[in-house]
């Protein structure tokens, strides 16, 4: 059986700061990790572009993260 070590690649990157502060709240406000937050956020994206983990896979993967993050509408005044 695989270790996770060899499912998971490190990186880093810089996010602007904006960006940083709402998956900082999105994570706090789900109770899960940023790094959670910006998977989910990258999976989802990703779907749209039409990658994919292969068939079956992705149900699997996907039912033990977090919800889809949806963007709230700000008003305007």
């Amino acid at each position: 059986m695989g270790q996770k070590g060899n499912l998971c690649r490190a990186r880093s990157i810089r996010f602007p700061v904006w960006i940083s502060e709402a998956i900082d709240k999105i994570a706090e406000d789900r109770g899960c990790t940023f790094t959670d937050v910006v998977n989910e956020l990258l999976r989802q994206e990703l779907a749209t572009m039409g990658y994919s983990m292969g068939i079956g896979r992705e149900g699997a993967e996907t039912a033990k993260e977090i919800s889809p993050v949806k963007a709230k509408k700000k008003k305007m005044d």
